[in-house]
């Protein structure tokens, strides 16, 4: 698949100085902390979510901008800029698109892109067996055990104009549209609008689950009564019993957990057809420049 996405790259007349494949993430850290000190224009990193968790503090607030090459298995942030699971739209983001300054979570201090949940997804995320073998058919029986192993608990979530506490089966904190593949933060979330869109979900049976589920499709799940929803630019979240967080999927533990968002903190490389406030490009498209 490297050499496939150099290929591709090469052919659109997309020069690159350096190209370097990876087993393991530290040399890979090392290899994006001198691009950036290089101030290098731009850092194409191929591979999925959690691939790109471990590098997104090391370009944030950089006068590198990032561009993806969806190499894994959910690429929940190619999705959300548009690209999905398509190379070819990748090498066009990148030849053809423009340079977008697009907000960045942070849980903790650390930075996230997509989403960070509690519950439910982090069980469906530890029961996932065979994911890079079969890749999204994993998600299915991962789901089944998943939603087996959860077990409700008790949620505070604390913004500067509200409170919520219940006991919950599900937390999601999300940076962007969507997470997850095609479900909603809300009605009204991008990744460019400087809020955190942040619900959690009720202790519910699996038929009142997979109605929120399905009216999450289209962001209409935050209507439910059974669904707390928040839009805040800053919060904090303690549970009880303390519970695993898992950021851009990969799960790591806080005692307290406190969100925040660097607004247009990262820069990145999107499709000519992303749609973004006109102050957030830094490169506009082609199409925007000579209309």
């Amino acid at each position: 698949m490297f050499e496939s996405a150099k290929t591709l790259l090469e052919q659109a007349g997309v020069v690159l100085q350096e190209a370097q494949a990876f087993d393991q993430a530290f040399p890979m850290q090392k290899a994006i902390e001198q691009a950036v000190a290089q101030k290098r224009h731009t850092v194409i990193l191929g591979g999925g979510d959690g691939t790109l968790g471990t590098a997104v503090d090391l370009i944030a607030g950089s006068e590198t901008a990032l561009a993806v090459m969806p190499l894994g298995t959910g690429n929940q942030f190619s999705r959300e800029i548009g690209i999905g699971h398509d190379l070819r739209a990748a090498v066009i983001a990148i030849s053809e698109g423009g340079v977008a300054r697009m907000d960045l979570g942070r849980a903790n201090g650390n930075g996230f892109l997509t989403v960070a949940t509690l519950g439910l997804s982090t069980h469906i995320a530890r029961n996932m067996v065979g994911k890079k073998q079969v890749g999204q058919l994993a998600y299915l029986p991962g789901l089944v055990r998943g939603f087996l192993a959860s077990k409700p608990f008790e949620v505070e979530i604390v913004t500067d104009h509200v409170t919520v506490k219940k006991r919950a089966i599900q937390i999601v904190v999300c940076n962007g549209r969507t997470h997850a593949g095609p479900f909603w933060a809300s009605p009204d979330a991008t990744a460019t609008d400087g809020m955190l869109d942040t619900y959690a979900v009720a202790n519910i049976n699996p038929v009142q689950l997979a109605k929120a589920a399905s009216l999450a499709l289209v962001g209409k799940h935050v209507d439910l009564p059974d669904v707390s929803a928040v839009k805040a630019a800053k919060l904090t979240i303690r549970t009880d019993p303390q519970m695993p967080l898992t950021v851009d999927g990969e799960e790591i533990w806080h005692d307290e957990m406190v969100f925040t968002l660097d607004s247009g903190g990262i820069l990145v490389h999107v499709p000519p057809y992303y749609r973004c406030p006109d102050d957030r490009w830094l490169v506009a498209p082609r199409a925007l420049q000579n209309p």
